[in-house]
């Protein structure tokens, strides 16, 4: 109806292809996607001749599309999503740390771990300048960094930053937690591989008690399945 209503390029017809491109990702029908994804890109870029919020949306759902099934040119649309998203905030902002965050999800997949290490410390940096206080997005991105090097096998550092994420989620959370536990676990997990085994009994015992008190509230969500952290069987239950 709107390529009937507007016989050019028109920005209601730019959403409605981009509408239709997430539809079809949404459904896994990605050949399906891209071309609606390509035909809004274009057409936007001939509607506006400079950098546009709405651009960065397209450029970033085209990156998630390649993202998803494992193509590196995923790569150059995240690039250019970021910078022309810095260029419209013109410094820190929390989309631009998603963004960097994008990146080094992809760099990680894609086994280029120094540029994935570095974009994952520069969106933890970028957090740490916008907020100075506790906030859940440092915590998220402490939680990527512990993840990151506890799959590298980097022990040290990841229990730097597992350690780091914990305790702010204990001042930013009043009590039991379910992110709490999850980080408990993870830490039990780590101590377990290096065969800390006293460390990796005291954080086991301290996220069974705190599922034990989950449990019995109102609380949703309660992780309980067996304990197999990120593809390593570790039975944390033999202590």
């Amino acid at each position: 109806m709107y390529k009937r209503l507007f016989r050019g390029d028109h920005i209601d017809i730019v959403a409605s292809l981009n509408n239709l491109a997430i539809l079809y990702s949404s459904q896994e029908k990605y050949t399906k996607a891209e071309p609606f994804y390509i035909e809004a890109l274009e057409m936007h870029k001939r509607l506006f001749s400079g950098d546009h919020f709405d651009l960065v949306i397209i450029l970033n759902n085209l990156a998630e599309l390649y993202s998803s099934q494992g193509y590196a040119k995923a790569e150059s649309f995240y690039i250019e999503a970021l910078e022309m998203k810095k260029r419209l905030v013109g410094g820190d902002h929390p989309s631009v740390a998603i963004d960097l965050n994008h990146l080094a999800m992809f760099y990680e997949a894609h086994a280029r771990y120094a540029e994935a290490e570095s974009f994952y410390i520069e969106a933890l940096e970028m957090r740490k300048r916008l907020f100075r206080e506790d906030h859940l997005d440092v915590v998220s991105s402490l939680d990527d960094l512990a993840k990151y090097y506890d799959n590298r096998e980097d022990y040290n550092k990841a229990e730097f930053f597992y350690i780091q994420a914990l305790e702010i989620k204990k001042r930013l959370f009043n009590g039991d937690h379910c992110s709490i536990f999850s980080n408990l676990i993870d830490l039990s997990l780590l101590y377990c591989i290096q065969k800390n085994h006293l460390k990796a009994k005291s954080f086991y015992d301290e996220a069974s008690r705190m599922k034990k008190r989950l449990l019995n509230s109102d609380y949703p969500d309660v992780p309980i399945e067996t304990l197999n952290g990120r593809g390593k069987s570790v039975k944390l239950n033999l202590f």
